[in-house]
C-alpha cells in the first residue's frame, strides 16, 4: 500500500532487491519471478519526480490527450519526445492505448464502462481490454500493449480501479507513464459517473528494471 506514485516507486524498488537478473531483447535486467499487486491511495499525487525518470510534464499531457481522442499516429507525440517513433511501424504506433479504449474493437470501451456503472454501480462487469490476440502475435509490431486489462469497481463509493499488465519498467512505465495515463483514465470515468477516485491498483506479471538504472 502506498500514498502516491514517488511512495510506490520506493517500494517497488525495495521489492526489487531480491529479483534476479535475467536477460531481455533490450539488455539486462533485474526481475521478480513471481506476479506483483501494488495498491495507491491517492492516484491523482501521480507524476514520478525522481531525477532518473526525468519526467517530461508536456510529454505526459499531451499524450494523454492523444490517448483520449483514441488516436495511434505518432507524429502527435514527435514535437514532445522523438524517441516515440521508436515504437511506431510506419507512423502508426500499434498498442497505442488511446486506440484500443476508443474504436479497436468496433466500440468505445470508455463510454461503454461510465454507461455500465451508472445503470448498475455495483457492476463488478465493467471491463477495457486492450491485448488483441488477432493482431497483436504478429512479430513485426515494434509495439504491443503491455497493459491488457483494466478493471472498474465502485468501492465505498469511490472509483477503483485495477490495471492488469503483462510486463512493467519500474522507472519508465509502471511509475513513470503508466501512472500518469492510467490515472487520468481512472479520473475520468470517476467524472463520467459523478464518483470520487478511489484506489488504483496494478497487477504486473513481471515487474523488472533495466540494468542501467539499478545503480
Amino acid at each position: 500500500m502506498a500514498v502516491n506514485v514517488n511512495d510506490w516507486y520506493t517500494s517497488a524498488l525495495y521489492t526489487l532487491r531480491d529479483g534476479e537478473i535475467e536477460k531481455t531483447r533490450n539488455g539486462h535486467v533485474r526481475t521478480l519471478q513471481s506476479p506483483q499487486l501494488f495498491t495507491v491511495q491517492n492516484p491523482r499525487e501521480r507524476v514520478l519526480f525522481h531525477p532518473k525518470r526525468n519526467a517530461n510534464p508536456y510529454l505526459h499531457v499531451m499524450e494523454t490527450v492523444w490517448m483520449f481522442a483514441g488516436s495511434n499516429e505518432v507524429d502527435f507525440l514527435l514535437p514532445f519526445s522523438k524517441q516515440m517513433g521508436e515504437y511506431a511501424n510506419d507512423g502508426v504506433v500499434n498498442g497505442a492505448n488511446g486506440l484500443r479504449w476508443r474504436t479497436h474493437f468496433n466500440r468505445d470501451q470508455i463510454i461503454g464502462t461510465i454507461q455500465e456503472l451508472k445503470e448498475r454501480p455495483d457492476s463488478r462487469q465493467a471491463v477495457i481490454a486492450m491485448y488483441d490476440p488477432s493482431q497483436d502475435y504478429s512479430p513485426h509490431w515494434k509495439d504491443r500493449p503491455c497493459n491488457t486489462h483494466i478493471y472498474f469497481r465502485v468501492v465505498n463509493g469511490k472509483l477503483d480501479m485495477t490495471v492488469c499488465n503483462r510486463s512493467n519498467d519500474v522507472v519508465w512505465g509502471m511509475c513513470g507513464a503508466n501512472a500518469v495515463h492510467m490515472t487520468y483514465l481512472q479520473e475520468l470515468v470517476a467524472s463520467g459517473i459523478r464518483r470520487p477516485v478511489g484506489r488504483y491498483h496494478v497487477m504486473t506479471n513481471n515487474l523488472h528494471i533495466y540494468e542501467h538504472h539499478w545503480g
